[in-house]
């Protein structure tokens, strides 16, 4: 009977999901494929950085992917605790365009703070104010994006365990 009950189970189940994946228009697509309904070409996989500022419609607490397109840098980010996937209703998309990345460079936390205090402000917020002059000096690097775009010129502030090999990645694709 319990044995009956078991296989009657096992086999709806397995019903269920050939009848949902055969019914699932998506379910041979690639990462590619999703790029390219979404109107990008796709071109390498995530880059592996923090937001740290510089965008006025991006909160630092966002969950922020990015990718490089053929068009531009993608941020694909999400209000809400979701993880941002593309065409997700819970995504939002900001395409940075390679034509209008000015610059990328990485500074030095040091030579951050000796620039007026916009640059400070975009990588530390509002904690740029209370920096005295007098402090030791740091090593830790930060990849800045000088963008300018019909929104206006600002720098995005990025950090990454790995900043020559992704400037370098950026780099190529700007140059």
């Amino acid at each position: 009977m319990i044995l009956g009950i078991i296989i009657v189970v096992i086999g709806g189940l397995y019903f269920y999901d050939y009848i949902r994946t055969r019914n699932n228009p998506n379910n041979n697509k690639t990462l590619e494929d999703y790029y390219k309904d979404a109107g990008y070409t796709y071109i390498n996989p995530l880059i592996d950085v923090k937001y740290l500022g510089g965008i006025s419609d991006i909160s630092i607490k966002n969950r922020i992917d990015y990718t490089l397109t053929k068009e531009g840098l993608l941020l694909l980010y999400s209000d809400i605790d979701q993880i941002p996937v593309i065409n997700s209703k819970y995504t939002k998309q900001k395409l940075i365009k390679w034509d209008n990345i000015k610059d990328i460079s990485l500074q030095t936390e040091q030579s951050i703070k000796e620039k007026v205090s916009l640059g400070k402000l975009v990588c530390f917020g509002i904690f740029a104010f209370a920096m005295s002059g007098k402090e030791k000096l740091s090593t830790k690097e930060y990849i800045i994006i000088n963008v300018n775009d019909p929104k206006g010129e600002y720098n995005i502030c990025l950090e990454s365990k790995d900043n020559q090999n992704t400037i370098e990645k950026l780099n190529k694709r700007i140059a």
